[in-house]
């Protein structure tokens, strides 16, 4: 928190709101460079990122230094607008591997090396389902909905934009779009999801839907 405290005055304004800490930036560029060291080095922090060039900063949901779990967000708690950014992973050979054999699909771009070689890609590919799989859980470790989720909606716009190799390490920006109330328990979250790679490339875009809990009446009071 220090560093984002300590940011100069004429690239950022940082305000303090209740266990929050605000900061308006100046210039996409700096805003970008510390998206990813906040994804890798401050595990007790969430942030989200407005298109306005703001970053919010507070306490992770379900995180606190003793490891005791804290509820997740429920459906009032989203906001059109708002960012959530992931930790990043490295897709292993392993991954692959697994993949394969747990869905059955062994295409050669997949599992053969010689045939990869000649392929538009140069060499083996991750399945673009694995990669999606990937994304789903590294949301889970976000522990936004953990406790609240009720069932996943659906997913539409999916489109695999780039190929994953062995190797890459991805994270996952998933940008509140829409809430919709389904009734007085639950309400259907929309979010626009985009994977990037380790070079901030884009290798996959989709737009998925997640029923979420709404609060229950006691905990408003």
């Amino acid at each position: 928190m220090a560093g984002v405290e300590n940011v100069p005055s004429q690239f950022a304004k940082t305000h303090q709101v209740g266990s929050r800490l605000e900061t308006e930036f100046g210039g996409r560029k700096i805003l970008y460079g510390l998206r990813r060291v906040l994804a890798d080095s401050l595990p007790g922090v969430e942030y989200c990122i407005f298109s306005h060039h703001r970053l919010l900063l507070y306490p992770r949901v379900g995180y606190d230094a003793s490891g005791s779990i804290i509820l997740s967000l429920y459906y009032e708690d989203f906001t059109a607008g708002t960012e959530h950014v992931t930790r990043g992973r490295t897709i292993t050979e392993s991954d692959i591997v697994n993949f394969a054999g747990l869905s059955g699909d062994f295409i050669e771009l997949h599992t053969n090396d010689e045939y990869a070689r000649q392929s538009a890609f140069g060499r083996r590919i991750a399945h673009g389902l694995l990669t999606l799989s990937v994304s789903s859980g590294l949301m889970v470790q976000v522990n936004l909905i953990t406790d609240t989720v009720v069932a996943f909606y659906g997913i539409d716009k999916l489109r695999f934009v780039k190929p994953v190799f062995a190797g890459d390490t991805i994270h996952v920006r998933k940008n509140v779009i829409d809430t919709m109330a389904k009734g007085s328990e639950v309400g259907v979250v929309t979010f626009d999801t985009t994977v990037l790679n380790q070079n901030g490339e884009t290798v996959l875009v989709y737009r998925d839907k997640l029923v979420v809990k709404k609060r229950p009446a006691a905990a408003d009071a």
